[in-house]
């Protein structure tokens, strides 16, 4: 008739980046439309399996449309939140920072691998207005692949990279970055960033599939 269930996964952290899995049914709630009754029936924990140290790439678009899809930098934010989570007590786990555009020849990196997220520090306090033209994603996604399969010392490798998505600038193709990242084992994890500023909906329609196909084929995650 008129009813249906579904479920939806949710993964939840407190401030700390602690994950919480002690929550019971009352504790979500999904507010009704006007012709749309939600009545949750129950949650249950589920645990993925250990994936062991992890290898992380940071990879941050620095490109002039950033200024405005991003204008509250919130991704300098998640990245500073990000980098000093990853310490040497973490037991194995390393990161690295890069960013890229145009201007700064397609692609920087701003040190090694390290189990110390705070050796990044000075560069994201002093890079969050050093914008470029030009977004040459898929070449710094297909860079950073190697970057990760070369230089990082865990099996368990991340590319999180931060971007609006509008790719203008790159000599690879999407498809070759994601198979690329899928032969060298690495997953891509994608944060879109988008005020809704931009007024072309087949650019933004075209960015946020893009980043979901990456994210999706290799066994990564999107948001």
């Amino acid at each position: 008739g008129n009813a249906g269930d579904f479920e939806l996964d949710l993964f939840l952290t407190d401030s700390n980046g602690k994950s919480i899995n002690t929550l019971d049914p009352s504790s979500i709630n999904i507010v009704s439309a006007l012709d749309t009754l939600f009545s949750p029936v129950g949650i249950a924990a589920a645990t993925t399996l250990l994936g062991g140290p992890f290898s992380a790439e940071l990879l941050i678009d620095q490109s002039n449309s950033m200024a405005y899809n991003d204008p509250m930098k919130l991704r300098w934010k998640a990245a500073d939140i990000f980098l000093s989570a990853v310490t040497p007590a973490m037991g194995g786990d390393e990161v690295q920072l890069s960013t890229f555009n145009e201007f700064m020849f397609g692609l920087t990196s701003y040190g090694p691998f390290t189990n110390n997220g705070h050796d990044f520090d000075h560069a994201v306090d002093s890079l969050s207005n050093v914008l470029g033209p030009g977004t040459p994603l898929y070449d710094a996604m297909y860079a950073e692949a190697d970057s990760l399969a070369v230089l990082s010392h865990n099996s368990n490798k991340a590319l999180i990279v931060f971007t609006d998505g509008d790719d203008n600038e790159s000599y690879h193709s999407l498809w070759e970055s994601i198979n690329h990242a899928k032969s060298l084992g690495i997953k891509v994890f994608a944060i879109a960033l988008k005020t809704g500023k931009d007024t072309d909906t087949q650019v933004a329609a075209d960015s946020k599939w893009a980043l979901f196909t990456a994210a999706m084929s290799t066994g990564g995650g999107v948001m």
